[in-house]
């Protein structure tokens, strides 16, 4: 019997050995990708999307003079801006440094008007926790000779935008810092201490229905008005959860209202690993838009549902190209 176990144990041995022998060098384990799955400290704003369709209107205006339209820029028949004379300055905030010749001011101009804007320029429409809904927006920047142009606080852009209708009351915002020690911003309304501009319906000889901004500020600001604005409506928080890879470091979540033109984001809760925002009012009907780009690959996440309490959703994104997200957001 021990003969037996001896020549059993020989033969395990010696076969171990051959396949010692056989191995290559050229042998490695395979490692397999882990998704990260590690969330950012803080709320933060990733720019995974900045690469999307952005339509801009590039144009130059001639900043001393009003004469023969020169300091007129039109898109179509759906935008006009007039920037007078003596408004461009070399730096902010300094009115003796306007300029003071005759000479090309290049700008580039956005129009933000849809939903699906509002995200590409990861834009929020709330103004100090209440929400708001767009008539339209405005990005403008403007250079000289590759620096930037600043714009006086003595001089009113004028600005014409064409709408379907002009039944809705709107009120001039412009995009602001939350408070003078504030990093964040916000959009702040006409009816705020210090006033940046005014809003009113206009009809042209035409009888197309238009309205008229007139800003002291330049970059962005537009017109909008409030959804709730007399605070009636009972509000609860929307929670959304979603799959342990999308962090706040790869992913936006937004609540996209069916009756407003209306983009929320949702903030990023590390420690919960949730995203979520309080103040949606009770039985609103929106759908949940995910964007996330992981490894050079995006997916969205879309969910309708109606909100009647703070229990949360559930989205799971599936994989799209770039050109099927901007058609999406073209549609929202």
């Amino acid at each position: 019997m021990k003969k037996f176990l001896f020549t059993i144990l020989m033969a395990f041995c010696m076969l171990y050995c051959l396949q010692s022998c056989t191995k290559t060098p050229t042998e490695s384990v395979v490692e397999t990708t882990v998704d990260d799955t590690v969330w950012a400290f803080s709320d933060s704003t990733p720019a995974i999307i900045d690469s999307l369709d952005k339509p801009v209107i590039v144009d130059s205006f001639n900043c001393f003079t009003n004469r023969d339209n020169e300091n007129i820029i039109t898109k179509g028949d759906s935008l006009i801006i007039e920037f007078p004379s003596g408004g461009c300055m070399t730096s902010p905030n300094q009115p003796s440094t306007t300029i003071k010749k005759s000479t090309k001011i290049k700008s580039e101009i956005r129009l933000i008007k849809t939903r699906g804007d509002l995200i590409k320029y990861h834009l929020s429409s709330e103004s100090n926790g209440n929400l708001i809904a767009l008539g339209a927006f405005i990005n403008i920047k403007l250079t000289y000779n590759g620096r930037e142009v600043f714009w006086s606080p003595f001089a009113q852009i004028k600005m014409l935008v064409r709408a379907n209708n002009t039944t809705e009351p709107m009120t001039y915002f412009s995009f602001q810092p939350s408070s003078n020690t504030s990093k964040d911003s916000t959009w702040m309304s006409s009816s705020n201490a210090n006033p940046f501009g005014f809003i009113l319906p206009y009809k042209d000889n035409q009888k197309r229905n238009w309205y008229q901004i007139n800003s002291t500020k330049a970059k962005q600001f537009g017109f909008a008005y409030y959804q709730d604005p007399l605070s009636q409506q009972t509000k609860t928080r929307l929670n959304v959860f979603m799959p342990l890879k999308y962090t706040n470091k790869n992913t936006l979540v937004y609540a996209v209202f069916d009756k407003y033109i209306s983009a929320i984001r949702l903030k990023a809760n590390s420690t919960g690993k949730s995203y979520g925002i309080a103040g949606i009012p009770v039985n609103s009907k929106i759908t949940i838009v995910t964007i996330s780009k992981i490894k050079g690959v995006y997916y969205l996440g879309a969910n309708a549902v109606t909100v009647t309490d703070s229990k949360p959703f559930t989205v799971t994104p599936n994989q799209i190209d770039s050109k099927s997200l901007n058609s999406f957001l073209k549609a929202l």
